[in-house]
C-alpha cells in the first residue's frame, strides 16, 4: 500500500475526509511529545501556539492549502483512497 503513495501528496479532499483521524493522531503525539509537537505544528502549520482555541481547524486548513499548492503549483500527483 505504501508503494502506491510514493511521491504523492494527499488531496485536500482526502485530508478533509480523514480530519478526525488526523486530529486524533495529533492529540496522541501532543500527549506523548508535548514540546516537540508544539514546536513542529507551530512551525509547519499554525504559526501560533497550539493552545489557541480552534488550532486543529487552522492546522487542518493550512495542511490542505499546502497539499493543494504542492499538487496544483508544484505538479505532484494527488493521492486519495
Amino acid at each position: 500500500m505504501n508503494a502506491k503513495k510514493r511521491d504523492r501528496i494527499p488531496s485536500p479532499a482526502f485530508i478533509d475526509k480523514r480530519s478526525d483521524a488526523i486530529v486524533n493522531y495529533w492529540d496522541c503525539m501532543h500527549e506523548i511529545y508535548p514540546r516537540r509537537f508544539s514546536r513542529e505544528i507551530n512551525l509547519a502549520l499554525t504559526g501560533s501556539p497550539e493552545k489557541m482555541p480552534g488550532w486543529q481547524d487552522v492546522a487542518l486548513e493550512r495542511l490542505g492549502e499546502k497539499c493543494d499548492y504542492l499538487i496544483e503549483v508544484r505538479g505532484f500527483d494527488a493521492w486519495s483512497l
